[in-house]
Formats: C-alpha cells, sequence, structure tokens
C-alpha cells in the first residue's frame, strides 16, 4: 500500500479524534466525581451538626418530660414489654466465616421473634431480627455492616406471648 498525503491527513485526523475521545471519557467521570466528592463532604458535615444539634435539643426534652403512648394505646414500647418468667433463651454459638458473623441462639418455644443486636461504645449498632424455627433463632451479618474490628457485645432478646427475656455475651469481630 503506498502512503500519500491523504493517508497521513486520514492518521492523524483519527489519533487527534481518538485522543479527545479517550480525554472525553476519562474527563467526564473524573470531573463529575470531584465536584459531587465536595458535596458530599459538605452535607456529611452538615448532617454531622444537625445530628449533634438535634440530639442535644432530644436531651433537653427528655429531661424535660418523658414521652410516653397515648392512655388509650394498645401498643408497647420495647421497654415497657414485662420480662418473662416461663422463657428462656441461650446463646449457643457465635462464628465468623465466609464474609458473615453468624449467631444461634436456642429457646423455649416454636414460636417468637429474636432480635440480635451488635453494640460497642461509640459505634453505630447492627441489628437483626429473624423468627424462631426449631426452638433457635438464627442471625447471619455480613462483616462489612460492623464498622470496627474488636470486641461487640450481642444481645439477644426473644419476644414471646407479649413477653421478652434476653441473652448477652461478649463477641470478637475479625
Amino acid at each position: 500500500m503506498k502512503i500519500t498525503k491523504n493517508n497521513k491527513k486520514r492518521v492523524g485526523r483519527n489519533l487527534t479524534i481518538g485522543f479527545l475521545a479517550l480525554l472525553v471519557i476519562i474527563g467526564i467521570p473524573l470531573v463529575f466525581y470531584l465536584v459531587n466528592k465536595d458535596k458530599s463532604q459538605t452535607l456529611s458535615t452538615k448532617t454531622e451538626q444537625s445530628v449533634t444539634r438535634s440530639n442535644s435539643t432530644d436531651a433537653k426534652n427528655n429531661n424535660d418530660k418523658k414521652t410516653t403512648l397515648p392512655d388509650n394505646s394498645e401498643s408497647k414500647t420495647a421497654d415497657n414489654i414485662p420480662t418473662s418468667v416461663a422463657a428462656t433463651i441461650k446463646i449457643l454459638s457465635v462464628s465468623q466465616s465466609n464474609g458473615k458473623v453468624d449467631s444461634v441462639a436456642q429457646v423455649n418455644s416454636d414460636t417468637g421473634v429474636c432480635v440480635f443486636q451488635y453494640t460497642t461504645d461509640g459505634d453505630k449498632p447492627v441489628t437483626t431480627q429473624s423468627t424462631v424455627m426449631s426452638k433457635e433463632c438464627r442471625s447471619s451479618v455480613p462483616e462489612i455492616q460492623f464498622s470496627r474490628l474488636g470486641v461487640w457485645k450481642l444481645t439477644v432478646v426473644f419476644y414471646v406471648n407479649s413477653e421478652k427475656v434476653e441473652a448477652v455475651q461478649d463477641v470478637t469481630v475479625r
């Protein structure tokens, strides 16, 4: 094939178009990311400030008056549910594998609901709920939901017949 001036111009034009296309493909998402990164940092700061203000306002309100349900309400908050004398719960096992933290609790009923809550000082709690099956409750939580590694307190609350009972155990998330 003979190289002519027209072929050189076409090759040069194609390289220029390719370079510009590459620049657009990389540049637009990069600009979008940088613009939104600044917005999310600003939003995060504003959210933290509003949560702090809200928490301090809530603390003042809680000190001024105690919040309760209306007198004619049949609903109960978790604090108002009496502790059961008949129900029992025991944490059988807690293990960690395949990117999950698995927990099993044994109860003395074939019905009811268990709430698994992992807590540690200064971090958001991790909470799951399961129904009783064959007198056991099971929880499987992805490790990514835990904000940090270390010791967490696992509290399993078993709700049955409008009563509750709980078990507590320290768990190490690795």
